[in-house]
């Protein structure tokens, strides 16, 4: 349980170890107040290691479009996705509408 409020979140390799991220997300934009940012950094799919059938950690391949698609659904704005890093990972930076 999050505080209500909250000036920022931040998410770090988090949201693949969910079964049900996409209510994550819904529940961070609740908890953010009116133009509060959230940082997410996320296993890019093109790792084979971090697919979910090599790594029964994960739950799940969020690619990058599919993340920025549903946070705009619960109204994030000014979404910026990176392209993968060298970590192979990328991050999605957005604000509360």
């Amino acid at each position: 349980n999050l505080p209500d409020n909250l000036d920022y979140i931040y998410s770090s390799h988090c949201l693949e170890h969910l079964q049900d991220w996409v209510s994550a997300i819904e529940y961070w934009s609740l908890q953010l107040v009116s133009s509060g940012k959230i940082f997410l950094y996320l296993p890019h799919p093109d790792q084979e290691y971090w697919l979910p059938w090599n790594n029964r950690k994960h739950y799940h391949v969020l690619s990058p479009e599919k993340v920025k698609d549903c946070m705009s659904k619960f109204g994030f704005t000014n979404i910026f996705v990176s392209e993968r890093d060298l970590n192979y990972s990328y991050m999605v930076v957005a604000e509360r509408a």
